[in-house]
């Protein structure tokens, strides 16, 4: 999950897999390919997950109120194949979208023929979708 503000202040980034971890520092170097392909060293997992409603949970604990002032721009990487209840993901994903600007859901699938969000998950949360 990325963050951009309107304001001068700096972008935040932040690997939302089943656990959150902070990539600002990564996302310095100017180099976004190399930020994202070290995030998941820096994990406290072993491999990429799909944007879970427990991590947006905690996001929204941990970040949402210090980085999401001032017109902030979330942008969520994931191919939504989220196991979880799908209320929970839906609640979760509504108060994210609530204390953001815009909320866009980058999926890489979105451009195979035939695709179509079939999982729960990601329905639950495709109304909160900006983009």
């Amino acid at each position: 999950m990325l963050t951009h503000s309107r304001t001068p202040a700096p972008g935040r980034g932040v690997r939302l897999a089943t656990r959150l971890t902070r990539i600002t520092r990564l996302l310095r170097s100017h180099d976004v390919d190399a930020a994202l392909n070290e995030s998941p060293r820096r994990s406290t997992i072993g491999r990429a997950a799909p944007a879970s409603a427990e991590a947006i949970e905690s996001f929204n604990r941990r970040y949402a109120r210090r980085v999401l002032g001032h017109g902030a721009t979330v942008a969520i990487i994931s191919d939504g194949w989220d196991r979880g209840d799908a209320a929970q993901m839906r609640h979760a994903i509504a108060r994210l979208q609530r204390s953001c600007h815009r909320l866009i859901w980058m999926n890489p699938l979105m451009g195979a023929p035939g695709y179509e969000p079939l999982t729960l998950g990601l329905q639950a949360a495709l109304p909160f979708v900006d983009d």
